[in-house]
């Protein structure tokens, strides 16, 4: 278990609306200065007077999602395994998705082919999770939908399949298909055809969401594609690399079986994953202006969200930014919400294990808003959320700023590590 007085640090910062539960098992320095144009705004920020003010509805929306989610951490998992459908081996390959942001960097959703002939749909390609799921004929999900009766190899089963996520609800049935990203196929794919969606799915504009996660956050209990393909010997390389882009500016990718070279500078620096679940690394303090604060807390490379610490490393961090103050109007019992100089121009950094020197969170990422003429929000928020006794924090939109890489064993002992490299 992890231990009770450790910290689980959540980088959550690819896609905002697509966090699961964590525990699958029976019953994973531009100051804000002037204005922006609509287009320019982040989810978490409402325009007012044509000037970008912080929204924390949007907060507010996430905490809870988070407490549900992290509410009981998973063990520790040193592997994998899981029972591979018996599929073709293929020409070793890679692959390279392009990205739609929606709604100013609330998510990232890309297109891949289901059945035969293959039907195009859209996905969201979420780190915190483990298993697809798309709507299938008859669903009341009025966003994309999957045509089982067109396609000859399509298999249905009657095993019920169910996923909650901070966001809603899906549930249908379990069943195989052929499944293909950009050339790379799997045969027989386990996934979630779904016929009920809770209202917050209803009207999505993607056509449901594809895990990345390791198999043991699997609700379906399929192993998930990632995993089918590297089983399948079909990738160059056992990984996979997101390159995030700003405000609705074409370019975000996704590569499976290869890294991007031209989407990040200098080289890639990994950290050893410490938890087969999520993808949990060692993360170090959190460096303002050059000085460590805190202490080191596990780290869950998750989804797009903002930053969340215990409150007690929060305090410490603000402590450290002068001008910086617990806001009284937006602070809980549960969250505490900190506003800065909006003028502020020091840096503010993570750190993790193996990697040498601090990787910078962006001044655009850490400043969320005005809610005075000086002041603005800050984007680290303090959370007293706990986990089988460790403190929940959760930081994020980090990514935007760092080319990132998941390999499941290029580590040492081909373990899992997570890479981190300059966006370009």
């Amino acid at each position: 278990m992890i231990p009770p007085t450790a910290g689980l640090v959540v980088l959550a910062a690819l896609f905002a609306c697509v966090s699961v539960d964590a525990h699958p098992k029976p019953v994973g320095s531009a100051v804000l200065h002037g204005r922006r144009s609509a287009g320019q705004l982040e989810a978490y920020q409402t325009i007012i007077d044509g000037i970008p003010v912080f929204n924390y509805a949007f907060v507010q929306a996430e905490l809870a999602g988070l407490a549900f989610k992290y509410a009981e951490a998973p063990d520790p998992v040193l592997g994998w395994g899981g029972a591979l459908e018996e599929n073709t081996l293929v020409t070793r390959s890679n692959a390279k998705v392009s990205l739609t942001d929606y709604k100013n960097d609330a998510a990232y959703f890309g297109n891949f082919s289901i059945g035969t002939p293959g039907q195009s749909l859209s996905v969201v390609f979420d780190t915190g999770s483990s298993d697809l799921w798309v709507p299938g004929t008859g669903s009341n999900c009025q966003q994309q939908t999957f045509v089982e009766s067109r396609s000859s190899t399509f298999v249905n089963s009657t095993a019920v399949f169910s996923i909650t996520y901070n966001t809603g609800a899906v549930s249908g049935t379990i069943a195989n298909e052929t499944v293909a990203i950009a050339g790379l196929v799997v045969p027989r794919q386990g996934f979630g055809d779904v016929t009920k969606c809770s209202s917050q799915f209803v009207n999505a504009t993607t056509g449901g969401i594809m895990g990345l996660g390791f198999p043991y956050l699997s609700r379906s209990g399929a192993v998930p594609f990632l995993q089918n393909l590297i089983a399948q010997g079909s990738l160059d390389q056992n990984l996979f690399g997101f390159y995030l882009s700003r405000r609705t500016v074409a370019g975000s990718t996704l590569t499976i079986g290869a890294v991007d070279t031209t989407h990040f500078t200098g080289a890639i620096q990994y950290t050893p994953v410490t938890n087969q679940s999520f993808w949990m690394v060692a993360a170090g303090p959190v460096v303002v202006n050059g000085t460590a604060v805190g202490t080191g807390l596990p780290a869950s490379i998750d989804s797009n969200r903002l930053i969340y610490v215990p409150k007690s490393q929060a305090a410490a961090i603000y402590a450290a930014i002068p001008g910086a103050a617990l806001s009284s109007a937006y602070s809980t019992s549960t969250s505490a919400v900190y506003t800065f100089p909006c003028a502020y121009t020091g840096k503010v950094a993570l750190t993790f294990a193996g990697i040498t020197g601090t990787l910078p969170i962006n001044s655009r990422d850490f400043n969320l808003g005005t809610v005075s003429a000086t002041q603005c929000i800050g984007g680290i928020f303090g959370a007293s959320y706990t986990s089988n006794g460790s403190a929940i924090a959760i930081v994020a939109y980090f990514l935007k700023g760092w080319y990132s890489v998941y390999s499941v064993d290029g580590g040492a002992g081909g373990k899992p590590q997570v890479g981190f490299a300059a966006s370009a």
